[in-house]
């Protein structure tokens, strides 16, 4: 495919909607950007391209690089005022929106290593104080440790009883909720056992007086037949 300046000045609207500089090289989102650049811009139906996000990419940058040249030549000399195209224009605001957007990302990458070298820090530190051995622990945090665990384990056998009545104490009021819950569902159950046995005696009582009324009704038909008879 041949590039021109309309197809130049339209990726540069592209590269403007999407800004795909605004993500970190070489991850998902900013190829994500690149390939929703290049699918708008085999779509156009007014100019024929048939490029992919690499092809767009490569582009972009060729016209980024042609823009810094032209841009330092028209710094170095003076009074060279030219008439800028739209196509100028767009690459400038790119070029500009990718250095802000290059520091910041920058920034943030800083501070992402700085995390994690905190973090390794912080657990090399765990692991050291892991390894070490009791008598070292003691020695490096100074003698009013051992006097605190020696405070401590004199305490402890209380604190273990107080524990274990507290926890005695609650398994017996679970046990209490246990049975309490489960004597209400059992009269829950009986009561619904009850209803459904009365509703079924309901319900064949009116069968029987049903089969008493048809019956009835039989016996004077059959009455009324003989009758007729004679």
């Amino acid at each position: 495919m041949v590039w021109d300046d309309a197809k130049d000045e339209l990726l540069c609207r592209e590269v403007l909607l999407f800004e795909p500089f605004n993500f970190k090289p070489r991850t998902k989102e900013r190829g994500n950007a690149w390939k929703s650049i290049s699918e708008n811009l085999n779509a156009c139906s007014t100019l024929f391209f048939k490029v992919d996000g690499r092809a767009v990419r490569e582009r972009l940058g060729v016209l980024t690089s042609r823009c810094k040249v032209k841009t330092k030549e028209e710094l170095a000399a003076t009074g060279i005022s030219p008439d800028q195209t739209d196509l100028d224009m767009a690459l400038e605001e790119i070029v500009e929106k990718t250095n802000e957007a290059d520091i910041i990302l920058k920034t943030q990458t800083d501070e992402e290593h700085e995390k994690k070298n905190t973090e390794l820090t912080a657990a090399q530190e765990l692991r050291d104080m892991a390894c070490e051995t009791f008598g070292e622990t003691l020695k490096r945090k100074g003698p009013d440790t051992d006097k605190e665990i020696k405070k401590k384990s004199r305490s402890s056998g209380s604190d273990t009883m107080i524990y274990l009545k507290d926890k005695a104490k609650r398994e017996q009021e679970y046990r209490n909720n246990e049975l309490e819950l489960r004597k209400q569902e059992l009269e829950l159950r009986k009561k619904e056992l009850e209803n459904t046995q009365n509703q079924q005696v309901r319900m064949f009582s009116a069968v029987v007086q049903q089969l008493q009324v048809q019956n009835q009704q039989m016996f004077s038909l059959v009455a009324n037949l003989s009758q007729n008879k004679h």
